[in-house]
């Protein structure tokens, strides 16, 4: 059933999954920048975000918005093509030539994010800061595709001026 949902929402069909349940505790948990161990294929990344707040009562979903305190999930090319990153430079694209960050995705209570990553792209969750509210929780979904729905890599680019 869950397969037949993702694929009314988003247009392909996942074949395989890893899934992983996920807490990220003020001041202790992030995770390393990391693709697709080993593939050169494109990638269904579905993330059930959920948060906490030390004092239940006081919860303000909209305190998350600002990024100030972490926790937020984003996306970068990496460098030479590997499947991870040492070193992670800047916020929202400071210091890199690049420009930065290809998608952020922050901390938002009861919502669902679903990314196509592309496998030359790593992701990571933001280290969340011992000042935020409470916990991330998530539950991540990697998906592999059936064949025939991966993307055209020659389609989408076309800057031409015949439109």
């Amino acid at each position: 059933p869950f397969r037949r949902l993702v694929r009314e929402l988003v247009g392909v069909r996942p074949v395989g999954q890893d899934v992983a349940a996920r807490r990220f505790r003020p001041g202790c948990d992030y995770t390393v920048a990391h693709g697709a161990t080993g593939c050169d294929e494109p990638r269904l990344d579905l993330t059930f975000c959920f948060l906490s707040h030390a004092d239940p009562a006081a919860f303000d979903a909209d305190v998350w918005a600002c990024g100030d305190y972490g926790g937020f999930e984003t996306y970068v090319e990496a460098d030479g093509g590997g499947d991870r990153a040492d070193v992670y430079e800047g916020d929202a694209g400071e210091g890199r030539d690049d420009g930065g960050d290809l998608l952020s995705v922050e901390a938002a209570h009861n919502t669902l994010s679903v990314v196509l990553r592309d496998p030359g792209t790593l992701r990571f969750v933001k280290y969340l800061s011992v000042e935020a509210p409470g916990s991330r929780w998530d539950l991540e979904m990697v998906c592999e595709l059936h064949p025939d729905d991966h993307p055209d890599p020659d389609a989408g680019d076309d800057d031409s001026e015949d439109e």
